[in-house]
């Protein structure tokens, strides 16, 4: 680019590869991660943890992750195992 700063909008399925400054996962609830056709589906939660692990691991510096305040957050966030240090 032209070196001035800008805003880039993906999936986390195109994150993968890519490297940010800062990045903001949005709608982190219930049912949207994981997405509700998940949720019966064992296989499918955990490859929609390991996508949003790729996401979280995707922030060179600041990292933002939003529950929208209707509905649960997702379980993800709820976890052990999701623990997250800025340094």
């Amino acid at each position: 680019g032209d070196g001035r700063p800008s805003v880039v909008l993906g999936t986390l399925h195109s994150a993968k590869g890519q490297e940010y400054d800062a990045v903001a996962i949005i709608g982190c609830n219930e049912g949207k991660l994981p997405h509700w056709y998940s949720l019966g589906d064992a296989e499918r939660v955990v490859e929609e943890r390991r996508l949003l692990y790729v996401g979280i691991t995707r922030a060179r510096q600041l990292l933002l992750l939003s529950a929208l305040g209707q509905g649960q957050p997702s379980q993800f966030l709820l976890e052990e195992a999701v623990h997250i240090h800025v340094s």
